[in-house]
């Protein structure tokens, strides 16, 4: 669309392929989005046919991008949908809240009576608004009051629409009361949703929350954009940020973690094996992951503790969690604990836990060459559905492609 929009074949395909089926045939980024916007301003078939799709509720699966469509439409259709979609989810509903905001605002009396509600709901379904707060509640003073008030829950599941709210206040709230609110929240999960480059980002003057930030650059995944974003002149944290974002070439750290899976004899090496959740590369991951489960097998107590964390670490969150929770499986099929995959469950759903061993075009070699030396083992574990347990894509054929190597 964006470089072809000129020829009439654009609007033409557009209106046909929005007309026969549910699903839009384009995603709608910030960037597209003024794309779009032209072109249902030039041509009224493709405008008539996304107003038919608001009408004819083909919008109801497709949260996001019926929010994001229905304020550059800004049509009576688009907005009666946002207005219905208010009821008729709580978790998501931070979608049809946004696209309202953004299409007609407050300043809108349909929009401003449906809205102005929603931050005194009860606080655990206002967390799901909560960076909307103050776009809804002209008072600073009382944004700041239900902001906090969702932090005396005992969890709080969106800690990062919460920071955003608390963020969007400006430079009026009390610093030392908002940390006080959400920081034990964000020191307590590691959700995908937690927020804590936003945190850092807005209360980086916060002692607490410097300290915060050290303890997150000896974790996994810290916020490294935003920790430089604030941090470059800390004499204390700025190297660490650098020893983070620019490590050691990823040949020699794969090299060094072979090794030292080798030498589980060498004190030094064994110490480069119990720094194997910060690594950053697939491939040297996993390989430390596997060497450190061998190391603890000598003792028992030491194999399960360390099996009591590689099963935590099976449901691993984050935009890193997917290499985790191979690097999990591989440890625990050093440890002989096949059985503790087998058994895992999904947390939000309860199915069966699934990861894509074979999508990293060898990234995941370590683990790949075990899972083969071992592989009657886990079929028998898991009833002859290790193929479906260990391809998220549900694709046999390519499973057998990329793991045939290995046998």
């Amino acid at each position: 669309m964006r470089i072809h929009r000129k020829d009439p074949r654009v609007p033409r395909w557009l209106q046909q392929e929005i007309e026969a089926g549910d699903s839009l045939p384009f995603s709608i980024t910030e960037q597209g989005s003024a794309v779009l916007e032209s072109i249902l301003s030039e041509h009224a078939d493709v405008r008539a046919a996304v107003e038919t799709w608001f009408e004819q509720d083909k919008f109801s699966s497709h949260d996001f991008e019926a929010a994001r469509l229905a304020p550059i439409l800004r049509s009576d259709a688009a907005k009666r949908a946002m207005l219905s979609a208010l009821t008729d989810t709580v978790h998501l509903r931070f979608w049809p809240v946004w696209s309202l905001l953004h299409g007609w605002g407050m300043d809108d009396p349909e929009v401003a009576a449906v809205l102005e509600p929603l931050p005194r709901m009860p606080p655990q379904e206002r967390q799901h608004i909560a960076h909307h707060v103050p776009e809804i509640v002209e008072s600073v003073d009382e944004s700041f009051r239900l902001l906090a008030e969702i932090c005396d829950l005992p969890e709080v599941s969106r800690t990062d629409f919460v920071i955003r709210g608390f963020a969007a206040l400006g430079n009026e709230i009390d610093d030392v009361a908002a940390v006080s609110a959400i920081l034990p929240h964000a020191r307590k999960s590691r959700s995908i949703f937690l927020g804590v480059g936003g945190l850092i980002a807005r209360f980086h003057a916060e002692p607490r929350v410097r300290a915060f930030a050290l303890e997150r650059l000896a974790e996994p995944s810290p916020p490294l954009e935003a920790m430089a974003g604030v941090y470059a002149a800390d004499a204390e944290i700025a190297p660490l940020i650098l020893q983070r974002a620019a490590p050691l070439p990823t040949v020699l750290r794969r090299y060094i973690a072979r090794r030292a899976s080798q030498r589980l004899d060498d004190e030094s090496l064994r110490k480069v094996l119990q720094q194997c959740e910060l690594e950053t590369d697939e491939h040297a991951m996993t390989q430390a992951t596997i060497g450190l489960s061998y190391e603890t097998l000598a003792t028992p107590g030491e194999a399960h503790a360390r099996t009591e964390v590689l099963s935590a670490q099976l449901h691993a969150v984050g935009p890193d969690y997917e290499k985790r929770r191979v690097a999990a499986f591989g440890g625990l099929l050093a440890l002989g604990r096949v059985d503790v995959f087998a058994k895992a469950r999904e947390k939000r759903d309860d199915q069966a836990l699934r990861i894509g061993l074979v999508q990293r075009d060898g990234g995941y070699a370590p683990v790949l060459e075990l899972a083969a030396e071992r592989w009657e083992e886990l079929e028998a574990a898991m009833n002859g559905t290790a193929v479906n347990r260990l391809c998220q894509r549900s694709d046999p054929a390519g499973f057998w492609k990329a793991f045939a190597p290995y046998l």
